[in-house]
């Protein structure tokens, strides 16, 4: 799969990696830098509220997705997501996936506290700690995500400005 993926052939690939398991490590090595680095939104022209949309978005978009992988590339690779998940039973990589989430950056301190913070500058978004706030805006949207994916005949994607109101200073 992944030589019809990268759109090679399975011999290029196990040229560079001579065994299953080094592909492995080395796909768990990319997936735990994604997840460990600090990760923060460029603010969209000047608006908080535009950035936190574009992330709603990316984030509605995705199917499985870590947070710091999601800001970093805008979605995660489901595949390679899955790959790490199917290894969680060996003990060796329960270990190391548990080590990644421990030392997994906050989103809500890193991510969006700051986004929220220049919103709040900007008369866009309300007053009040922006670290709540952030963890309000990110319960809020990964709950949604949560609802879709394990009640899917009842769910209904609710829109930006939906969420966005209860936020807002008006």
């Amino acid at each position: 799969q992944l030589a019809e993926k990268v759109g090679c052939s399975e011999a290029i690939i196990f040229r560079i990696f001579p065994t299953n398991e080094a592909i492995f490590e080395t796909l768990f090595e990319e997936w735990k830098q994604a997840d460990i680095e600090p990760e923060t939104l460029d603010i969209l022209d000047g608006s908080a509220m535009k950035t936190l949309e574009k992330f709603y978005g990316n984030l509605m978009e995705a199917e499985d997705f870590s947070a710091g992988q999601l800001v970093r590339t805008g979605w995660r690779r489901k595949d390679l997501g899955r790959a790490i998940m199917s290894r969680n039973g060996e003990e060796k990589w329960r270990n190391a996936y548990r080590e990644v989430l421990r030392q997994s950056n906050d989103v809500v301190r890193v991510t969006l506290a700051p986004v929220i913070r220049f919103g709040q500058q900007n008369g866009e978004i309300k007053d009040g700690d922006p670290e709540l706030l952030s963890e309000f805006f990110w319960s809020m949207v990964f709950g949604l995500v949560a609802i879709r994916r394990n009640y899917p005949d009842r769910y209904i994607e609710p829109q930006f400005h939906d969420i966005a109101s209860l936020l807002s200073p008006r």
